[in-house]
């Protein structure tokens, strides 16, 4: 599976989102940068000491061609963050002095380059969609998602009978008490949660919509982790629409997607598909082949404003 996945923008703001991701959430980019902070008011990227790293890095190799002055880097690197100007040799930069790893420098790379389409053949592991749109119109963010495990189960008739879900959630604030979430089904007959009390099924905006809170023991402070498990079951009396997604409006991190099968019923095909938020139809759809366990399975390092799952069919 390779390291790139479709913007819904230009490559350079593509490239900027995935690279503030990256500094924000790779402990060891982040602890490189960290330590150069001077006065850092809130828990964002601070770019003065983002700076500060490449400015390190230039000045121990010589390996700019060009002199750049502080005021200079400091605008290269505030463009590159923003994703208004952020050109190959910024990136290499990026890269050096950070130590990236293969993978991480490789989907940069082939991002900016705008090689991330959804023309590709394989499986993307970095989707962005159009994250930006709702950061402009949504709350600030009061977790992460640095884990998601689902697990789908159909039965020998093709009708989903149970969903598990294993989230691990970095807080962003103090006291963060619940989890929300929105099921578009209300054919639940229960919900059993390991690690957090569950709320009541509650109509929510559109038809069939209906949020449960997940509520934790103890609020979590800002900069903890918390992680909790839920199962749904289903009345389902005939097979609903053929599909299984994950609508990833804020980012989701480590992505893990599975599609279990009864031997009683196959599909004939099996589709994975990823879209951007707000436009039902997807934009790229891989057929996938069942395992000997007659499941599908993929692994998303990074989702953000974008949907991404299986669809199938039957005889």
């Amino acid at each position: 599976m390779p390291a790139t996945g479709p913007p819904a923008h230009r490559p350079e703001r593509a490239a900027a989102i995935y690279l503030r991701y990256l500094l924000q959430a790779v402990d060891a980019y982040k602890a490189t940068w960290l330590i150069r902070a001077v006065q850092r008011k809130d828990s964002g990227l601070h770019q003065a000491a983002i700076a500060r790293v490449i400015r390190d890095w230039i000045d121990r190799t010589g390996e700019s061609s060009e002199f750049v002055d502080e005021r200079q880097l400091a605008s290269r690197v505030s463009r590159a963050l923003r994703g208004t100007s952020f050109s190959t040799e910024t990136l290499h930069w990026f890269i050096q002095a950070f130590g990236m790893r293969r993978d991480h420098a490789d989907t940069l790379t082939r991002t900016l380059m705008g090689r991330s389409d959804w023309g590709s053949e394989e499986i993307p592991a970095v989707v962005l969609g159009n994250y930006e749109f709702e950061l402009e119109h949504r709350a600030p963010l009061a977790y992460e998602v640095r884990c998601a495990v689902d697990r789908h189960v159909l039965d020998h008739r093709g009708i989903p009978t149970s969903h598990r879900t294993l989230l691990q959630l970095k807080s962003l604030q103090d006291g963060l008490a619940y989890y929300p979430w929105v099921i578009d089904t209300t054919e639940v007959t229960g919900v059993e949660a390991y690690g957090a009390a569950v709320s009541d099924l509650i109509p929510f905006g559109e038809s069939n919509l209906q949020r449960i809170d997940f509520v934790f023991p103890r609020p979590v402070s800002r900069d903890q982790m918390v992680s909790f498990e839920y199962e749904l079951t289903f009345t389902y009396g005939e097979p609903p629409e053929m599909m299984f997604v994950r609508q990833c409006r804020r980012p989701v991190q480590n992505l893990d997607m599975v599609v279990r099968f009864d031997r009683g019923r196959l599909p004939v095909q099996v589709e994975w598909i990823g879209g951007t938020l707000g436009n039902p139809e997807p934009a790229q759809a891989i057929e996938v082949e069942l395992d000997d366990a007659n499941a599908v399975h993929t692994l998303h390092e990074y989702v953000a404003g974008a949907y991404v799952g299986f669809r199938w069919r039957f005889t």
